[in-house]
């Protein structure tokens, strides 16, 4: 009798490894005057004034940072914990006006800072194999983009690499290592990498020229990117 695999979300795996390459240390003690909490710990790793970390599951803008020292939060309850860890990267799935529309809904509620962000842009599909012999169950065909703020009325095309596109670069090559380290993928084969100085433009299935990210976004797009997801039987 054919027994199906444990069913693995793709976009909830995907979640889980952005999840894992995502800044976090220790904290070591938290002082505090009035509403600025002082969060003190060892590593500060890459996060920076204005980024965002969360604290025992509440986001705090930082403030003060001093590298490797401490940084500030304000807050009108008082913040515990023991970790802190990086909001950032960002992550997204739907359709690429979806993702934009989540996007300016976030700015509206004041939360400006979601850079960078990695987003799993649909459709995409995924090709089921039923071969009882075969380790490969699921192998998802994806789009996806790794992107930051860009300044294109200042930059030039040297800048945009410099300040966004090498950034991104760097953010896609750590993403594909964890997802190495999972355990829980197949050999990966390859894909197709694109460097954009400005993206916004969505013209991959329409021709249109409308500007979906209402936004200056550079980084990379990957597409005909195959992950094969091995299988996980039930009991």
């Amino acid at each position: 009798m054919l027994r199906l695999p444990t069913e693995i979300i793709v976009v909830d795996f995907i979640d889980s490894i952005i999840d894992n390459i995502r800044d976090t240390y220790s904290i070591d003690s938290i002082t505090n005057v009035g509403t600025t909490y002082t969060i003190n710990t060892a590593d500060t790793k890459d996060i920076a004034n204005n980024d965002y970390v969360t604290i025992n599951s509440v986001s705090y803008k930082i403030s003060n940072l001093v590298a490797d020292t401490s940084f500030d939060v304000t807050s009108l309850t008082s913040v515990t914990g023991s970790s802190w860890k990086a909001d950032a990267p960002y992550y997204y799935y739907g359709t690429p006006i979806a993702t934009g529309n989540t996007r300016n809904i976030d700015k509206l509620d004041g939360i400006l800072m979601k850079y960078p962000f990695i987003a799993v842009l649909e459709p995409f599909d995924s090709e089921i194999n039923l071969d009882t012999s075969d380790i490969i169950y699921k192998t998802a065909n994806l789009w996806m983009v790794f992107m930051t703020e860009s300044n294109p009325n200042d930059w030039n095309t040297e800048q945009h690499y410099t300040n966004a596109i090498n950034n991104m670069t760097t953010l896609l090559r750590t993403f594909m290592l964890e997802l190495v380290k999972s355990g829980k993928i197949s050999e990966l084969e390859g894909y197709t990498e694109t460097n954009h100085s400005e993206w916004g433009l969505i013209a991959k299935n329409s021709g249109s020229t409308k500007t979906i990210f209402n936004e200056n976004l550079s980084g990379v797009e990957i597409t005909n990117f195959k992950l094969p997801l091995l299988k996980k039987y039930s009991c």
